[in-house]
This record gives structure tokens, C-alpha cells and sequence, in this order.
């Protein structure tokens, strides 16, 4: 997924992360930009780097690998689910409202 030229299609502009340290300085931004989104909640559960791109925030390889680094369950997303949610294929039965993005920035 990084280090990929990737079609362009969110309705927001870009928010470039070069380190984990600047998801703080973005961080209600981003927020905002989860809890606007259709079930960007569950999303954010499901993959968080999956729906970064889809709300136009771009990590660096840097930061993607720092984050893994941080938190090693984000070595174990799986994206078919996320898809399904994300085109409505599937509906979950709970709503989640994001507050924070990581604990550990």
C-alpha cells in the first residue's frame, strides 16, 4: 500500500505524515475527518491505515513502519473485511465514535 502511486480519491485534501509525531499536530483534523466518514469509526478499528488513505491522510513509509513499530497488532489488518464495510457490503450493528487516534502519541 505505501510506497505505491495510489489514485487519488478522497474528498479532502491531502495531510502528509512524515512522522508519528505529526498525527498529534493533525490529530483533530483527522478525527473529524474519521467521524465524518460512514462508519469511519469501525473503519479506524479495522484498519486504520486503510482508511487514513481514504480520508486523504498520507504516511510515509517512515511513519506507516514507526506505527507498526508502536503498535505491532497493526501488523495483523486485514482488508477484505474493511473493504466490505467501506462499500456497504456489509453493516455493522454498532456505531463508534473515534476520540483518539493512538495512545502512544
Amino acid at each position: 500500500m505505501f510506497g505505491r502511486v495510489v489514485k487519488w480519491t478522497s474528498q479532502w485534501p491531502p495531510i502528509n505524515i512524515d512522522a508519528v509525531d505529526e498525527l498529534r499536530v493533525y490529530e483533530s483534523a483527522i478525527l473529524e475527518r474519521i467521524n465524518k466518514t460512514p462508519n469511519g469509526g469501525v473503519l479506524f478499528s479495522l484498519n486504520p491505515f486503510l482508511l487514513f488513505r481514504d480520508v486523504g491522510v498520507m504516511l510515509t513509509d517512515r511513519a506507516a513502519k514507526d506505527l507498526r513499530k508502536r503498535a505491532p497488532r497493526l501488523n495483523r489488518l486485514d482488508s477484505e473485511i474493511y473493504c466490505e464495510v467501506r462499500d456497504k457490503r456489509v453493516s455493522p450493528n454498532v456505531t463508534v465514535r473515534v476520540n483518539r487516534l493512538f495512545p502512544f502519541i
